[in-house]
């Protein structure tokens, strides 16, 4: 499967193309309409370009392209969004220097929903790896039955990775523990 065998340099290709769509997008959210003013480009490829570049080395300073995306868990989802308000801290301060210089048409709240946008699409890449490496394989009909020693967190992983890996052809079915209070769970 495709997605499953993204490496981070997909991930930078992806955000870079997510990071010069989102600005865009944003602002025909704004404004409600997909006709956006001529008056509104020049800002808008200005505030694109520079939300690409302060983004990428924000992502990377943060390692979002140095992680294993297939075990994905909730510190990884803590550090894109750590990484989304950083940039987007950035941006804003950027934003308000360059308007006391030059006044600038475009809206404010384009950078915020541009960066709830970001973070949802960013979100949503990456932990579609997750999602895609834990659906359940098909086992072929003659694979052998398995009862695991031990209801404990050793069993769990035994059967996580029985599950995860179809070429083992074991079918976990069940935990038997000595342990009274791990009955029936």
């Amino acid at each position: 499967m495709f997605i499953l065998k993204l490496r981070n340099r997909h991930f930078f290709v992806i955000d870079f193309v997510i990071l010069l769509a989102v600005p865009t997008v944003a602002l025909i959210l704004r404004r409600d309409t997909m006709v956006i003013p001529e008056r509104h480009w020049i800002s808008l490829i200005v505030y694109t370009l520079v939300a690409l570049a302060i983004r990428l080395y924000t992502f990377y300073r943060f390692g979002l392209y140095s992680r294993y995306w297939l075990y994905a868990s909730v510190e990884e989802l803590v550090r894109i969004g750590t990484a989304v308000v950083a940039s987007t801290a950035v941006i804003v301060a950027l934003f308000l220097i360059s308007t006391l210089i030059y006044p600038i048409a475009f809206a404010r709240s384009v950078i915020l929903i541009d960066s709830l946008l970001i973070l949802i699409a960013v979100g949503a890449v990456r932990f579609s790896v997750r999602f895609a490496g834990n659906r359940r394989p098909s086992y072929a009909p003659n694979s052998r039955r398995a009862l695991i020693m031990g209801a404990g967190g050793s069993g769990e992983v035994v059967a996580r990775e029985l599950l995860k890996t179809p070429e083992l052809q074991t079918i976990p079915v069940g935990f038997i523990d000595d342990d009274p209070q791990k009955h029936n769970l």
